[in-house]
């Protein structure tokens, strides 16, 4: 086990431990950890935890981008999963259990928040920090004060503009962008005007999802015009997101087709195309319970789902596996699929779907 010096921050606060029962229930059973992970780009089997001996009372924090949110609830119940897998196969019981800590800004947009609990996090010397950051180009401070002081961290997906990251848990999210390009293309014949609502441009995930979405039809589709490219940059918990959707349906009445990068933005999109008079192709991205609706009812086309409760069991034993001076692959890739109306009762797509 490493040897490290403690940290000298100053102010220190109790951190809240969720236990996520709510979360977790009834998740063992249907997502079995090895099914999760088929579709994963790996070398390590991230499934196999036996021989991963953690000592008692090892400490796990986490810090997501947000507390209140379905995708990130199932980040969060795949970690606790983990976690719960590993008390299991080593017996603790206790105050010789493995602790997770959880915390998130109240809004996935708060980035001076969130530095702040992870500096906190970090005064309080885990063992091994699972991060999911707002803004790519911020906490190369921390990272770096991470490595010094001996704590892993492990990424998940998204992470930060720095040479001292080890390890990142993630979608591949150019490719799945250009996959979302392909299915809209494909539903508005490949010709037409089309437009993108993005959650917050700082973010890792955002850039590489639109990008990968610019580049296939840029590339691929001479008949498709992309007209416009709105971002959810306010603060605010409360930004009409509906309006902004709307604002854009009207301002171009022969848009063929939109493309949202989120769970959020594809909410808003939905929303705003109930009043719109024409018919425009959606194609969203992530599976919350709404989304599956919606593809069921024939509002969604389709959307990009992604594997959240595998990249938090696997985030852990990515944390565990560098807390044991074991190797990793530096991108674990979990996965995407293309979910529409013909293959989401099939059940290979059920393990990306959550509620």
């Amino acid at each position: 086990m490493r040897r490290r010096r403690r940290f000298g921050l100053g102010v220190v606060f109790l951190m809240v431990v969720l236990t996520l029962a709510a979360c977790n229930k009834g998740r063992a059973e249907v997502k079995e950890v090895d099914k999760l992970l088929e579709d994963a780009e790996t070398k390590i089997d991230y499934s196999s935890i036996e021989t991963l001996h953690l000592g008692p009372g090892t400490k796990i924090s986490v810090v997501l981008k947000e507390s209140k949110n379905n995708y990130w609830n199932e980040v969060a119940a795949g970690i606790q999963k983990a976690v719960d897998d590993f008390n299991e196969m080593l017996e603790y019981k206790g105050s010789d259990k493995i602790q997770v800590v959880f915390d998130s800004p109240s809004i996935g947009k708060d980035v001076e928040q969130q530095i702040y609990i992870i500096d906190t996090v970090l005064a309080e010397n885990p063992d091994i920090l699972c991060l999911a950051v707002i803004d790519m180009d911020s906490c190369t401070a921390q990272v770096e004060a991470a490595k010094e002081n001996g704590i892993p961290i492990i990424f998940i997906d998204s992470a930060v503009e720095s040479e001292d990251i080890e390890v990142v848990c993630a979608t591949d999210n150019y490719k799945a962008g250009r996959e979302a390009a392909m299915k809209l293309a494909e539903g508005i014949q490949n010709r037409g005007e089309v437009a993108i609502l993005a959650h917050i441009s700082i973010t890792e995930t955002s850039k590489s999802r639109l990008n990968g979405f610019q580049d296939e039809i840029e590339e691929n589709y001479p008949d498709i015009e992309i007209v416009k490219i709105s971002y959810d940059e306010s603060r605010e918990l409360d930004v009409d997101l509906v309006g902004i959707a709307s604002e854009v349906m009207k301002e171009y009445p022969s848009l063929k087709g939109y493309f949202s990068t989120n769970e959020t933005m594809t909410a808003a999109m939905l929303e705003a195309s109930k009043n719109n008079e024409g018919e425009i192709v959606l194609v969203g991205f992530d599976s919350g319970e709404a989304l599956q609706e919606a593809v069921r009812d024939g509002s969604l086309y389709g959307f990009i789902a992604q594997n959240p409760y595998a990249m938090g069991y696997v985030s852990v034993v990515a944390g565990a596996r560098a807390f044991l001076n074991r190797e990793n692959d530096s991108v674990i890739n979990t996965g995407h699929i293309w979910v529409n109306q013909q293959n989401i009762d099939e059940e290979e797509i059920q393990k990306y779907l959550y509620k």
